[in-house]
């Protein structure tokens, strides 16, 4: 789930004086939201309700996670935080690492956590991060997937013209 402001001219306007770098035309948001399968929420009070919605969720059956994210520091940093959480980055199956690398480019050596961007750039964002998650979520180490998105310009992430 995703609260994004700035979806009317008010909101843009309100941006401008705070973070006007990041500001960027609502469809396209909209468009890359949707392409990823992020659910976009309008208030706060949705926000809040959605954070309890998920808390009542099981917890994972144990504490392998992996990432998928467009960054080794990403993955670094975040391999950093849940192990001083008590969660472990596992090694997976040897036919999940190659399925994995038979997705992505001869350059790149996959394993866990997943540095998804060479396969994102070769496949498509959509493409790799659906594949790569069902790889990953196949694996019986993995018991939690965190996909880290970024949003790219139009061309990497093959928009649709809505217009």
């Amino acid at each position: 789930m995703l609260l994004k402001s700035g979806a009317t001219e008010a909101g843009r306007q309100a941006a401008v004086a705070h973070t006007a770098a990041l500001a960027s035309p609502d469809r396209i948001v909209d468009g890359m939201l949707r392409q990823a399968g992020v659910v976009r929420i309008s208030d706060y009070t949705h926000l809040v309700l959605a954070g309890k919605a998920l808390s009542m969720l099981t917890l994972p059956r144990g504490t392998g996670v992996s990432f998928l994210a467009p960054s080794g520091a990403m993955l670094a940093t975040l391999s950093d935080f849940c192990t001083r959480l008590g969660l472990t980055i596992p090694a997976m199956e040897q036919e999940n690492v190659k399925r994995l690398q038979d997705i992505s480019p001869s350059y790149i050596r996959m394993r866990n956590p997943v540095d998804i961007w060479p396969a994102a750039l070769s496949l498509g964002v959509e493409a790799a991060y659906r594949e790569g998650m069902e790889i990953v979520l196949q694996d019986p180490s993995v018991h939690a997937v965190v996909p880290v998105l970024m949003l790219t310009g139009r061309r990497a992430c093959r928009i649709p013209n809505t217009s």
